[in-house]
């Protein structure tokens, strides 16, 4: 969901003074959000931050959504920035991934 731009905001809370039997699956969900430009809480101070964020992009989705603006372009608009070429090139091979598993993996 994140690859193809359906997330606006992550609130992933862990116990920083455990250990986790998961911890390359949570470090690969920080690096998805990281590359994708995600907005990402990890502590209830993060968290709340993300919340405000998330708070403002919705009235300003509201704002353009009611002036006629489709909510695909708003997207786009917010996320659309110059990535590096590593960054570039991970996206794209990400985004032939998951159209290979949205087309059943042919």
């Amino acid at each position: 969901m994140i690859t193809r731009g359906d997330v606006d905001g992550v609130l992933f809370f862990r116990d920083p003074l455990s250990a986790h039997p998961h911890d390359d699956d949570i470090k690969a969900l920080m690096r998805v959000c990281d590359v994708h430009c995600i907005p990402t809480a990890t502590n209830p101070a993060t968290g709340r931050a993300v919340l405000e964020y998330l708070k403002s992009l919705a009235a300003s989705r509201g704002r353009d959504i009611r002036q006629g603006e489709k909510t695909e372009k708003v997207v786009e608009r917010r996320r659309s920035k110059t990535d590096s070429a590593i960054v570039q090139k991970y996206k794209n091979d990400q985004a032939i991934v998951v159209d290979k598993v949205a087309a059943g993996g042919k």
